[in-house]
């Protein structure tokens, strides 16, 4: 049974701050209710673990009494934050997700916005690890930021730390990629300021609708009745 007086695992309370450091390699990863249960056997591989989504950033503080903010990887969130501190900083990035077609239109856009990223890897997500990983062998970079969907993100740069010899920071980012090619500014913010990121996505996209109308009711009952 769910033991009901700890969390599967911590979530970061903290507010979001940036450390990449050459020195050692970082994972950074965030939960929702659709991989918060599947996250528990890979969760000791990341260094720092979100809540991104506001139902479960409020059931996780009513139950286990934390104070968690909602922290994701967009616009809205830590993106911008990555991306100009790697800009001021001349780190590297590797940009992973997507389709080609949306891989190509996102780093254009995100290159649009900060003139000065050293973007060295824009490669889509469907292509197979093994190219990819290869290419990260041969021209290492400081930053991998990953969007290949759970848990095949998480997965992937779990990968990446045991293989590449060089440290680096890695995020999981989820969507991101695939809105930022739909829409520069995909959620306005008004969206983001009342949590209304979740109709939004809903309205756009079947995937998501399936997630609201499947994952989430699974969700909250291994959530509220302990069921595996």
């Amino acid at each position: 049974m769910y033991n009901r007086s700890s969390p599967k695992y911590e979530i970061i309370t903290e507010k979001f701050s940036l450390e990449i450091s050459p020195s050692k390699t970082t994972l950074i990863t965030f939960t929702n209710p659709t991989n918060y249960f599947a996250l528990c056997g890979s969760s000791h591989e990341f260094d720092y673990i979100f809540s991104d989504g506001i139902l479960l950033t409020l059931l996780y503080n009513k139950r286990f009494n934390r104070r968690t903010n909602r922290v994701s990887f967009d616009f809205g969130g830590i993106a911008h934050d990555v991306f100009r501190h790697a800009e001021v900083q001349s780190l590297s990035l590797a940009i992973i997700g997507a389709t080609e077609q949306e891989n190509h239109v996102a780093v254009k856009r995100i290159k649009e916005k900060y003139r000065n990223l050293n973007v060295v890897h824009a490669i889509s997500g469907y292509k197979s690890r093994k190219l990819i990983l290869e290419k990260l062998k041969l021209q290492p970079v400081d930053i991998i930021i990953c969007g290949m969907g759970s848990p095949l993100q998480e997965n992937f740069l779990i990968e990446c730390k045991s293989i590449l010899s060089n440290n680096f920071t890695g995020f999981t980012c989820g969507g991101f990629l695939t809105q930022t090619a739909l829409s520069e500014k995909y959620y306005t913010d008004f969206v983001n300021k009342y949590h209304l990121r979740w109709l939004v996505r809903m309205v756009r996209h079947q995937h998501v609708r399936d997630k609201l109308f499947i994952d989430y009711p699974k969700f909250l009952i291994k959530w509220y009745v302990g069921l595996r």
